[in-house]
């Protein structure tokens, strides 16, 4: 009966130390660590709010701006200025009988074929002008020593203005009428202050608006001195230029100078802008 007892208190102490006698201290830490994994594992994961990374995609490159023309200014109009010393020929004369000397250009003699004929030298870029200054100094050359020369003021397909001094101490305006085909003396003066012979005069004329609509007021000066008027002339644009009446007298024309007066036309020479109007 002892024996009975004692059996039944050993048996589960021998069982217990057979379980402990089948895993040794590596095998009991590799369970462990086992077990760990798995309970962290089975831990669920809170949901994120934070948006998933986009996916990258090709951005597409803009093409360069077009480029837009720039427009280019208007050109504000002006005088046109026109000096003209004499000392050599600048090729801006059209005239057929002029020839520099001395520092002067001379205008004339033409041929006999040409007598009793108005002989001019057109100033080119001058252009076609409603109101402007023109002055020159002027002399008597030689030939017959009433004829008249001096600045040709209008010339147009329908007429053509002069002012003009003579040797005797003249100064005149005329005007030939393509239409009628004459001449007309418009005024004129007689005046001590004009230097006669070959002395040389400063002879300026001036065309500006006049009161009359679609008029001129031209005035004559020499020397200093307005001496001639001439109103409600045509207020047509023109050339202007030197000019001297008859085949056989020579002028002398020295320090020509030309000042476009408001408002200003605009013209530009045929192949530098707009065609003249």
């Amino acid at each position: 009966m002892k024996r009975i007892a004692l059996f039944a208190l050993l048996l589960p102490l021998a069982m217990a130390c057979a379980l402990f006698a089948r895993e040794s201290p590596e095998e009991l830490a590799a369970t462990y660590v086992a077990q760990t994994q798995g309970a962290a594992s089975s831990t669920p994961v809170p949901p994120s709010n934070t948006p998933a990374p986009p996916t990258a995609t090709d951005t597409p490159i803009p093409p360069p701006p077009t480029e837009t023309a720039t427009p280019r200014p208007t050109p504000t109009l002006g005088p046109i200025i026109v000096q003209d010393d004499f000392s050599h020929d600048t090729g801006i004369w059209d005239c057929e009988e002029c020839s520099w000397k001395d520092g002067t250009l001379v205008l004339g003699p033409w041929p006999v074929s040409g007598a009793y004929e108005q002989h001019n030298a057109v100033c080119f870029p001058c252009g076609e002008v409603r109101h402007f200054r023109l002055g020159v100094d002027v002399s008597y050359g030689s030939g017959p020593s009433e004829r008249g020369f001096g600045l040709l003021v209008k010339w147009s397909e329908a007429f053509m203005l002069t002012a003009e001094v003579t040797s005797w101490q003249e100064v005149n305006g005329w005007k030939f009428d393509y239409g009628k085909e004459r001449w007309e003396w418009l005024n004129g003066e007689f005046a001590g202050s004009i230097r006669p012979g070959r002395g040389t005069n400063r002879l300026e004329v001036e065309v500006a608006p006049a009161p009359v609509a679609g008029k001129t007021t031209i005035t004559l000066r020499v020397n200093g001195r307005n001496l001639v008027v001439l109103s409600n002339q045509p207020s047509e644009p023109g050339v202007v230029g030197l000019t001297l009446y008859g085949h056989a007298v020579e002028a002398v024309f020295d320090n020509f100078e030309f000042e476009e007066l408001p408002p200003y036309s605009g013209w530009q020479p045929p192949g530098e802008g707009e065609p003249s109007a």
